[in-house]
């Protein structure tokens, strides 16, 4: 299903659209559930994204190590999910979601992304410490559908790709600054919860900064999101 058309946004100034090789995508997302694509923001653009990110944190303590949910998820981030719908982060997540639709086109776009019309309406950025524990392996929840999309921001650290919550069989992905990370979730060509790829991040060697765009399902959102 295919989204209404948001408020114009070119992606021009933002992105690298041709880094963007969308019968890689679809082929990665469908064999191993993640796919990196590097270079995909454009330089000027992600040094305003860096700084941004430092103002947004700049007052904000160290994150702790936390033990998340009943499989015991280890993490170690700071969040900020209140990004304005004009801020650069804002500029990112409409023009990303243009340059899918555009580059799968309509019928395509229709058959690829089959739970809702896609529409990005979650997102949150988030800063690991230098020696940050990361994320144990999890999936992410079930309640996100179509596909994840992880920006690296600044930093360096790794996603992984594994087989099962022990970290089994780990495939590191490249998430150098200016690359994204893609994930199926339920809904990517009808795959469903199950199809969920088992992920991790860690070995975060500076200061890293994430932004997560993703789509929630419209009965899971808080009152009034769109």
């Amino acid at each position: 299903m295919v989204a209404e058309m948001e408020d114009p946004v070119d992606y021009s100034e933002v992105l690298n659209a041709d880094a963007l090789d969308l019968e890689r995508m679809l082929t990665e997302l469908r064999d191993t559930g993640l796919c990196a694509v590097e270079g995909i923001i454009k330089e000027p653009f992600r040094q305003k994204l860096c700084s941004e990110a430092d103002e947004h944190f700049s007052t904000v303590p160290t994150a702790e190590i936390e033990v998340i949910g009943p499989y015991e998820v280890k993490q170690q981030f700071n969040a900020k999910a209140d990004l304005a719908h004009d801020s650069n982060y804002g500029i990112l997540r409409r023009a990303f979601q243009k340059l899918l639709l555009e580059k799968l086109g309509h019928s395509r776009a229709e058959s690829t992304f089959t739970a809702e019309p896609l529409n990005f309406n979650y997102f949150e950025l988030m800063q690991y410490p230098a020696g940050s524990v990361g994320i144990s392996p999890h999936r992410d929840h079930a309640e996100n559908i179509n596909i994840v999309c992880v920006f690296t921001i600044g930093g360096r650290g790794f996603v992984y790709g594994c087989e099962d919550r022990a970290g089994t069989k780990p495939t590191r992905y490249n998430t150098f600054p200016g690359a994204v990370i893609l994930m199926r979730a339920p809904g990517f060509e009808n795959y469903k919860a199950k199809d969920r790829p088992f992920h991790y991040v860690g070995d975060i060697e500076t200061m890293r900064y994430s932004y997560a765009v993703r789509q929630v399902r419209r009965e899971s959102l808080p009152p009034g999101q769109p």
